[in-house]
């Protein structure tokens, strides 16, 4: 593998730190928690507690979310959940007029496809820069990347027995799949010739292929739509979805997306009307994927048998108290 697959990988690897499951929140996030308290609320009535005349304050604990671990071959025995709700996701009478939009941007596309593709295509073969940065996010968005940043959070669930990295983990090689699935399919129905093989300016579209043929000269089929840019969009939509407070994953996300597209460009692999399509159907797939997994919410203190309920408490000499009860 070559040097620079090894360090995008070596990134990948400290994303579930930064996207804000560090060790301490691990190891410390259900304790903290159980000592948050909602506002308090007068119960309006006396209570008599070792023959003294109290006044109760209850306090309710804040509702988690609460991650359920995933079994094993969940990424696999879930796809069919994951078509079918991405199926009523997406064929939407509500829908059609953001898929008549992408139509008609796809179409305008083709028509300027060589105007856009032959100036990247030279810059890459003259630019030593621009060609090596083009493979590296070509690299990003084949598909190893996104199983890489998978196999991360699943490692730091394992490591820190952290639910939420675990579904994580598996919703991101499941939406991989998922998505790649419909992808491949449109591919080998549409049959359309990558640039660096085209033997029309904006490259010939082969309805329903010979298969045998497409499985022999793959680059003659396969530009449309793009996988790479679809896994990437539905890897960043899950991520986004189960961490949505890392605001700064869309920034970092969307500008490396847009990265891999014009990379792809430069090495030939894709037109850039090959990518409307493709960020609509990364981006339902994760949401469709994520949206599955959502976590439960349950009161904390169901939820730790161990934890006391809390009560504030004012006896009638006036002085303050916390009264803690255990319940099972």
């Amino acid at each position: 593998m070559k040097m620079y697959a090894i360090v995008v990988l070596l990134c990948a690897a400290v994303l579930p730190g930064l996207a804000g499951q560090d060790l301490y929140d691990s190891l410390s996030h259900r304790t903290i928690a159980r000592f948050d308290c909602a506002p308090v609320s007068v119960t309006g009535a006396a209570e008599s507690a070792g023959g003294m005349d109290t006044l109760a304050f209850e306090s309710s604990a804040p509702a988690m979310p609460r991650y359920a671990k995933p079994g094993i071959a969940d990424m696999i025995t879930d796809l069919p959940g994951a078509w079918a709700t991405w199926g009523r996701m997406t064929f939407k009478t509500e829908n059609i007029p953001m898929y008549t939009g992408i139509g008609i941007l796809t179409a305008a596309m083709v028509v300027t496809d060589h105007q856009t593709y032959t100036p990247l295509r030279k810059f890459y073969n003259e630019n030593r820069t621009y060609h090596d940065a083009a493979e590296i996010f070509q690299f990003m968005g084949d598909g190893w990347f996104q199983f890489g940043i998978g196999a991360a959070f699943c490692a730091h669930g394992l490591i820190f027995n952290d639910a939420k990295s675990l579904s994580t983990a598996s919703q991101t090689a499941e939406v991989i799949l998922a998505c790649g699935g419909v992808v491949q399919t449109l591919k080998h129905l549409t049959g359309r010739e990558s640039p660096f093989v085209s033997t029309s300016p904006t490259g010939i579209w082969i309805l329903f292929p010979n298969q045998i043929e497409y499985a022999n000269h793959v680059p003659h089929y396969d530009a449309y739509p793009s996988g790479h840019v679809a896994t990437a969009m539905a890897t960043l939509t899950v991520l986004t979805e189960n961490y949505p407070d890392a605001v700064w994953l869309k920034y970092v996300g969307y500008t490396t997306i847009g990265c891999i597209g014009v990379s792809m460009m430069g090495t030939g692999i894709h037109w850039l009307s090959d990518y409307p399509l493709s960020w609509a159907l990364g981006y339902t797939f994760g949401k469709a994927v994520a949206s599955r997994h959502k976590p439960k919410t349950e009161d904390i203190t169901r939820a730790h048998s161990y934890a006391p309920d809390t009560d504030f408490i004012i006896m009638s000499n006036g002085t303050p108290g916390i009264a803690l009860t255990w319940k099972w």
